[in-house]
């Protein structure tokens, strides 16, 4: 900017030298005025260039943020189908364990104490041991197994723990 306003004092002490109508000094101001508001063509460029720079920076974070928010769609239907299976596996262990509840309701209201073989209906069983139940094991309940003596099958009866009231 130092640069135009030395041209425009140069210009104005060398126009005296020539037989022509002085110009007034405030053409040359508003000249200047002008240019200040406005910037040169230059640094209108640079700003420009800069103002580019940065629609660029915003459009690949722009398409960077709408993949990262099409792969969150993804893996919030991936849960979803998750959740709705696991639902689903639940809903059966709930209808398994209701079966099981009935069944161990019925053995304690017919008044059965001695167990009765399985294949044949035989109460004449021989004792053979035990092991814990596949399913409720983990929380103290047995299978209880015996031999029938009449058809030689083995019968495997659930034997919860009495010390456990909420078995019960």
């Amino acid at each position: 900017m130092g640069h135009i306003r030395e041209s425009i004092s140069w210009l104005y002490s060398h126009l005296s030298l020539f037989p022509i109508k002085k110009i007034p000094m405030n053409i040359f101001t508003d000249i200047e005025k002008l240019i200040n508001e406005h910037g040169s063509s230059t640094i209108l460029q640079e700003r420009i260039l800069l103002l580019k720079e940065k629609h660029a920076l915003f459009v690949s974070e722009n398409i960077a943020h709408k993949t990262k928010i099409a792969e969150l769609g993804t893996q919030v239907r991936q849960l979803k189908n998750e959740i709705t299976k696991l639902q689903e596996i639940n809903e059966k262990l709930k209808f398994d364990i209701s079966q099981l509840t009935d069944k161990i309701d019925s053995f304690q209201i017919s008044g059965a104490k001695d167990p009765v073989c399985d294949h044949c209906g035989s109460s004449r069983l021989k004792r053979t041991g035990n092991k814990p139940n596949k399913r409720f094991g983990r929380l103290g309940v047995k299978d209880t197994l015996f031999q029938c003596e009449d058809c030689g099958k083995e019968t495997a009866i659930m034997i919860i723990p009495s010390n456990d009231s909420h078995l019960n």
